[in-house]
């Protein structure tokens, strides 16, 4: 179990009610208690939900998707037709 998931446990929180209290996407609330990387400025913005929530700060980690790299792309020329629809 991931230290974020034990944390909502724990104060007896939804992953959705943290999702609409900052209006953050669900998914992103998902990826961090599973331990998927997330941007950390989501990582930020759940931190302040939960405070907001619970008055308890969530000091654990998040994975966080590492800046430096560059996401992988397709370069424009490559798109046929059929993928832009």
């Amino acid at each position: 179990m991931h230290p974020f998931e034990a944390y909502l446990k724990e104060q007896n929180l939804e992953a959705l009610n943290v999702s609409v209290t900052r209006h953050i996407r669900y998914m992103t609330v998902y990826n961090a208690i599973k331990g998927i990387p997330i941007t950390p400025g989501h990582a930020q913005q759940i931190r302040q939900a939960v405070l907001l929530m619970t008055k308890v700060p969530y000091t654990g980690p998040f994975k966080l998707i590492d800046a430096t790299e560059d996401a992988p792309t397709i370069p424009i020329k490559k798109l046929s037709r059929h993928n832009l629809i």
